[in-house]
Formats: structure tokens, C-alpha cells, sequence
């Protein structure tokens, strides 16, 4: 347990929802599992977490408000057309999918295309925890919502029709846009004789609202499918299944009927699982003993040339004459390897390139691949630099890198191999 933390709070940036949790140390001490969360409310709705919805002030620079009552505000500005000059984000965490690292300057577009560094979103999101310009867009917000209560209620079993409320203010949009009601086009449709639609409420038949978890479904099941074929996965014997759509029956059912030898754990409030798990471990961080890495992180360094093993085109001359190559992915820890939190996966020893130089300059890179020969391979990105000064003269100087994996960041320290110095590090992931 963290001594001298009064009290741990946690902040879950979800993909659609996000939410924050805290508990005393008094209270981890009686009950581990007693962990408080914030009620959002929206409407009529009361939910254990928020929209993941930001709006920021036309400055760029201020927060007006996260979740539900950004959705609001920036309701009310769209319908008065004084939201142009105002930043609205939703589901921007999906906007840095795929990317490894982040850096300064990446951009996210708002609701109307404008732009704002990653980093300004997300920091003014923390402490609170197609376009959005029609003067209707809290009847867009219900309908979302409505599916987002209903998911809890489909499952494959399920044959009867399920309903959703259509706000009357859309459907005399789609008459005004169409010159036809909705209820006049649906028997021209692919989903004629499958949805009704009778005053403000629509009845789908169930076939076509499990459709929409499909894709979704299908992509889990194929992921898992890949895991339990990895060596380090062998023997496991039960899924714990966390997150939003783990509430899910249709999901539920269908990890069930595809892995019928291995134990399925759903536990209460699956949503906040992840979030009072964060919680209980910023008490008690040693209750994990080991992760598995992600990514292969390494260094980018030079090597002598070796014919047969580097590309001759990378062949380069240093001052000395020697031919060498530049870009080299010294890999400190592979894809699937286990790290242990308390151990130093790796150490390396990097020498300086010049005679004169006072300083090298470690950049850090991460890959999916396990085996990248050069930080330029297709799928290598940059993480972080960090400087590390060298005192004395020659080229014979070098310094020991030492890089810590298992903990929730990467930890460096630096040994100066002719001066024997050792201290620890700092790591620029937004160099």
C-alpha cells in the first residue's frame, strides 16, 4: 500500500464513456473492494460514467465542460449558431487509435473540423473527466443513449422486437429533407416487413438489432481465438470479462457458446471494473507481479557493418574511416515478453559517436514487430529522447542504459561507465 496516499483516485477515459473513482485508505483497509464512483446524470439518465465528450472555449485554452453537460451546452450554442467558435470533441480518444506514442504535435478535428493538440484535449478533459451543427442534436444524443440502455437487453436467445424512441423532431427533419415520412420509406427498404413505425416508436425485429453487435463480436472472438493459440497463453483457464459492452448479453452468449472449456467471470458493474481496479491498485501496487509487453521498445544506435547481416546500401563511414551503420533498433524488450515489475528487463551499453561530444542523445522506439532490424522500419515509431551528459574526452566513453518495463511507466537509470556515476533518468515522451 502507497503510505503516505490519504486517499487513490482513478480517471478511466473510455472509448464512448469515461468516469472517475476514489477511496480513502481507512476504507481500503476495512473493505478493499469499497470503491466510490461518480453518478453522471444526463436528462433522465443517471449512469456510473459520462460521455466522453469535451467542450473547450473558443480560446482553445479554457475547459466550459466534460460528458453530459458538454453535450448540452454545445446543444444550446448549435441551435442559438453560436457554436462555430467553440471546440467540441467526442469519442476522441478513438482519433489516436493505431498510434504508438504521442507527441506535440498531434492535432484532433472537433465536431466542425477545427483543430487542437492532443495533448490540450486530453489535459483539459483530466480534471473533470460526420458534424454536430443541426439545432437537433440533443435528439441525436437520446437516440444514442436509448441504444446504449437497450444493448444491456439483446441477446442471441432474444426473438421478440425491441423499441426505440425516434424524437418527432427528427422525423420532421427526415420529412423535410426527403418530402417523405420515415414511415412511408422503410417498406422501400432492404428492412421492409423487419421495422415498423408508429407514432414515435420504432420496433425492430431482434434479428436485426443483433446485427448491429456482429462485426464487434465477431472481431473479440477472433482476437481471443488468436491469444489462446500463444504458448504463454496455454492452460488459461478462465476470461474475466470488464469494460462497458462486457454487459453485454449478446456478448456475453456468444464468448460462452465459442470457448466452452475455458470459465467466464463477469463481474458486477463490469463498466467499472477497470475503473476500481485502477482504484485498489494505486493502494496496493505490488498485487501485480508481472505484465506483458505490448510493444518492442528499443534505442536507436550504430553499429560496426557486417557484411552479410546489414544492408550494404546502410553502409556508412564514421570520422575514423570505419564503415558502420546508422538507425539500428537495439531492442530492449520484445512483443509477449513477460516483465517482471520489480526487475531490470535490459541493459545496454551505447558509446559516444565523437571524440569531443558532452552529451548523447537517447531516442526511444516502439514496434509490434518483434524482430525490427532499423528505428526507419515500416511500423517503428518514435516514443521519447532522452539526454544524457558525458563528461570527459575520446571516444572511448560510454554510458549503461538501464530501463525498467513492468511498473505503469517505463523507469530509466544511467550508469557512466568510466566515472561509475549512476542516476536516474527522465524520459521526454513528447520530444
Amino acid at each position: 500500500m502507497s503510505r503516505d496516499a490519504v486517499v487513490v483516485a482513478a480517471i478511466d477515459f473510455g472509448t464512448t464513456y469515461s468516469g472517475w473513482a476514489f477511496s480513502f485508505k481507512h476504507e481500503f483497509k476495512s473493505d478493499p473492494i469499497k470503491v466510490s464512483a461518480k453518478t453522471w446524470t444526463g436528462g433522465q439518465l443517471v449512469s456510473s460514467k459520462g460521455p466522453t465528450c469535451v467542450l473547450i472555449k473558443p480560446d482553445g485554452r479554457t475547459l466550459a465542460a466534460f460528458g453530459y453537460e458538454a453535450e448540452s451546452r454545445y446543444a444550446d450554442l448549435a441551435e442559438e449558431e453560436k457554436h462555430v467558435n467553440w471546440f467540441f470533441f467526442r469519442r476522441f480518444k478513438m482519433m489516436l487509435y493505431g498510434k504508438i506514442g504521442m507527441q506535440r504535435d498531434i492535432l484532433l478535428k472537433d465536431a466542425t473540423g477545427k483543430e487542437l493538440p492532443a495533448k490540450t484535449v486530453f489535459s483539459l478533459s483530466a480534471p473533470v473527466l460526420k458534424t454536430f451543427m443541426t439545432q437537433h442534436m440533443d435528439d441525436y444524443i437520446d437516440i444514442f443513449r436509448d441504444f446504449e440502455i437497450k444493448k444491456r437487453d439483446v441477446a442471441p436467445s432474444r426473438d421478440n422486437k425491441v423499441t426505440f424512441r425516434i424524437p418527432i423532431a427528427l422525423l420532421d427533419v427526415f420529412y423535410d429533407m426527403t418530402d417523405e415520412t420515415l414511415k412511408q420509406v422503410i417498406p422501400q427498404t432492404r428492412y421492409a416487413g423487419m421495422i415498423t413505425l408508429t407514432g414515435d416508436k420504432m420496433r425492430i425485429d431482434a434479428s436485426v438489432v443483433k446485427s448491429f453487435f456482429k462485426e464487434s463480436v465477431d472481431s473479440i472472438v477472433e482476437h481471443l481465438g488468436n491469444l489462446f493459440r500463444e504458448p504463454s497463453v496455454a492452460g488459461c483457464a478462465a476470461i474475466v470479462m470488464v469494460g462497458g459492452f462486457s454487459e453485454s448479453p449478446m456478448l456475453q452468449e456468444t464468448i460462452k457458446i465459442q470457448f466452452p472449456d475455458v470459465r467466464v467471470i463477469i463481474p458486477d458493474e463490469a463498466g467499472l471494473a477497470i475503473l476500481k481496479g485502477a482504484v485498489i491498485f494505486g493502494h496496493c501496487p505490488n498485487i501485480i507481479s508481472e505484465r506483458i509487453s505490448k510493444y518492442t521498445y528499443g534505442v536507436a544506435c550504430s553499429q560496426t557493418y557486417m557484411q552479410g547481416i546489414h544492408p550494404p546500401d546502410r553502409k556508412t563511414l564514421n570520422e575514423d574511416g570505419e564503415e558502420e551503420v546508422d538507425d539500428i533498433f537495439s531492442v530492449h524488450v520484445r512483443a509477449g515478453q513477460k516483465l517482471d515489475i520489480d526487475e531490470v528487463q535490459t541493459a545496454r551499453t551505447y558509446s559516444v559517436g565523437q571524440a569531443d561530444q558532452q552529451a548523447m542523445t537517447i531516442q526511444f522506439f516502439a514496434t509490434d514487430k518483434t524482430d525490427p532490424m532499423f528505428v526507419d522500419d515500416p511500423g517503428c515509431n518514435r516514443i521519447g529522447i532522452m539526454q544524457v551528459p558525458v563528461p570527459g574526452f575520446g571516444c572511448d566513453r560510454q554510458a549503461k542504459i538501464s530501463l525498467k518495463f513492468g511498473k505503469t511507466e517505463i523507469e530509466a537509470s544511467v550508469k557512466i561507465v568510466h566515472t561509475s556515476d549512476v542516476s536516474k533518468a527522465n524520459i521526454n515522451f513528447l520530444g
